[in-house]
């Protein structure tokens, strides 16, 4: 009954807090993940180039390591997890605007995913956040991609990632995702101290699957021509995917 209850009402409530499908249409998008990786692919890149910057999580907390404007985040994949072994950071109405956070996207999905979006609304409008939309992406996407996963979560990256390829983006450009091959930038899970540690935390709990994720990335990107990948991310699929070239 319950669980019929939560499906009824995701079904009626989810619609007012959808992204809409055209958000990122057109525009040049950089995805930023938290990979270590991520210090030396920004090496050649203007931000300024960009539409929207794209980060996760923490991110929120991590100044980029570049001269101008290191805090600039449009959009951020968050699932409001903020405290706790696996907690993603809190979000707080100063970091939101030092960010100039223009939107929160919840990065959660599944039948309890409206009631956690009522709490994820009512923290914000608590703490003040009145110049960033909360959003989430359509349930039937997420539930498509944890299908294709073999029945498990989406990492955010991947569930970031997966979701701009099917957007219209005019460019695409894929820094700091490394399948939890690499450890993060420090300050993001410090509790990860070698890069072989980031798999065995990312499956714990047996939640995500990070070579299902890489394979599934490495398939969805085949003839994707307006998509760039830093080094970094080249090396992980290669890697992932036991491929000598992508």
């Amino acid at each position: 009954m319950v669980s019929t209850f939560r499906r009824i009402a995701g079904l009626l409530l989810s619609p007012l807090y959808q992204i809409d499908k055209d958000f990122f249409a057109g525009k040049k998008v950089i995805l930023i993940g938290p990979a270590k990786t991520v210090e030396s692919e920004l090496a050649n890149i203007n931000l300024d180039d960009y539409d929207f910057i794209i980060r996760m999580n923490r991110s929120i907390d991590l100044p980029l390591p570049v001269a101008k404007n290191p805090r600039r985040i449009d959009v951020l994949f968050h699932n409001f997890k903020e405290h706790g072994h696996r907690g993603a950071g809190i979000i707080t109405r100063a970091k939101v605007k030092s960010c100039g956070i223009k939107m929160i996207v919840f990065s959660r999905g599944g039948e309890r995913r409206i009631g956690s979006l009522f709490k994820a609304s009512f923290k914000m409008l608590s703490r003040g956040i009145i110049h960033a939309q909360l959003k989430c992406l359509p349930e039937s996407f997420y539930t498509d991609l944890r299908n294709r996963l073999g029945g498990y979560s989406p990492t955010t990256g991947t569930l970031a990632l997966m979701y701009l390829l099917n957007s219209k983006v005019d460019s695409l450009k894929v820094i700091g995702l490394t399948f939890f091959q690499t450890r993060y930038v420090d300050g993001y899970n410090d509790k990860l101290l070698a890069d072989k540690d980031g798999a065995s935390w990312a499956e714990e709990r047996n939640i995500h699957n990070v070579q299902s994720e890489a394979l599934l990335v490495y398939d969805a990107l085949k003839g994707r021509c307006h998509v760039s990948l830093g080094q970094g991310v080249v090396q992980a699929l290669q890697r992932s995917c036991d491929l000598k070239q992508i």
